[in-house]
């Protein structure tokens, strides 16, 4: 019995499976809402074994606990943590949306009290290499409790850790409480043509915080290197279906995630392409060329495909996020 498994998630994500998944996937109930209990009944059958009863498939409830331990040493085991009501309303649709990894938990904030997920969250926070908090600045209550979650997951030393902020204005975020959220901070954009901002934080999983596999391998120091490159980041998304349309949708996703920026000294650029799976290397070279030629100069770029055989003939989803000053 792995840790997915008795977490309750569903499926076991493997990176034979990577490309081959549909997309459909069952819903995810929060896992905070049952972790206590769970990590409670795994210490019970660790501390009695010869009198522990079997589980219903047979399993010995001790050897369950231990397998429970083991595999959470060996997988990153991302969080998403939804905070006010927009955000929460993005977490609930994503497991029809996209495929989830099997040892990922999303939490809605409002769903748990603080004191009840403490101790699951320290476990989790223990085992986790990346965390992505969604924060819904139009609420006050996400306004006031954004901090603190910031604070907890830098004390908690997760590797990789993101908050992005929800349909901000073009202007940016009011700069006073924008200092106070600890690690990088990523500001949502306008969402171009027919995408809305739930489908460019859908663009943005599989690279952040998921490290979904990839046909150009990414590793996790290059996108923690290029997040922590400059003190402000912007993300849009942009869809395409034909070759003519390229030009023009990377041009408007370049405008719109520098819009905001103070200069045009960007610092890097995080590119997460989901793509058929007809997608080659040459294609890849021309957006790569495409985007370098319209980023700030000296731009550091990470353009990372994700095939995906659900999408349509042609059909190709970009989020970009620029990191600059």
């Amino acid at each position: 019995m792995g840790a997915a498994g008795a977490l309750g998630l569903t499926g076991q994500w493997t990176l034979a499976e990577a490309v081959g998944r549909a997309a459909t996937v069952q819903p995810l109930a929060p896992v905070f809402d049952r972790l206590p209990s769970l990590l409670a009944a795994a210490a019970r059958a660790q501390l009695s074994p010869g009198f522990a009863p079997l589980l219903l498939d047979g399993t010995d409830p001790s050897l369950a606990a231990s397998d429970l331990l083991d595999d959470w040493d060996t997988h990153l085991h991302p969080l998403v943590i939804a905070i006010g009501p927009a955000a929460e309303r993005i977490l609930d649709r994503l497991p029809e949306r996209i495929a989830i990894p099997a040892d990922c938990a999303l939490y809605r904030t409002g769903s748990t009290q603080g004191h009840q997920a403490a101790e699951a969250l320290a476990l989790r926070l223990d085992r986790c290499a990346s965390t992505l908090l969604l924060i819904d600045p139009s609420d006050d209550r996400a306004r006031r409790d954004a901090p603190i979650w910031t604070r907890h997951l830098a004390a908690s030393e997760v590797y990789l850790r993101a908050a992005v902020v929800l349909d901000t204005p073009a202007e940016g975020l009011d700069p006073d409480w924008r200092a106070t959220l600890d690690g990088p901070v990523i500001e949502v954009g306008r969402a171009c043509g027919d995408l809305d901002t739930a489908a460019l934080i859908e663009a943005m999983l599989p690279g952040l915080p998921f490290f979904q596999p990839a046909m150009i391998c990414c590793d996790p120091v290059d996108v923690h290197t290029i997040l922590a490159s400059g003190p402000r980041a912007r993300a849009t998304a942009v869809r395409w279906t034909r070759p003519d349309e390229r030009t023009a949708a990377i041009a408007d996703a370049c405008a719109d995630a520098c819009a905001d920026l103070v200069s045009t000294r960007s610092q890097g650029a995080l590119g997460w392409l989901h793509t058929d799976l007809q997608f080659t290397i040459d294609e890849w070279d021309v957006l790569n060329t495409l985007l370098t030629d319209r980023l700030p100069p000296n731009t550091d770029l990470l353009l990372i495909p994700f095939p995906d055989p659900t999408r349509g003939h042609g059909e190709r989803v970009l989020s970009l996020t620029i990191v600059g000053d």
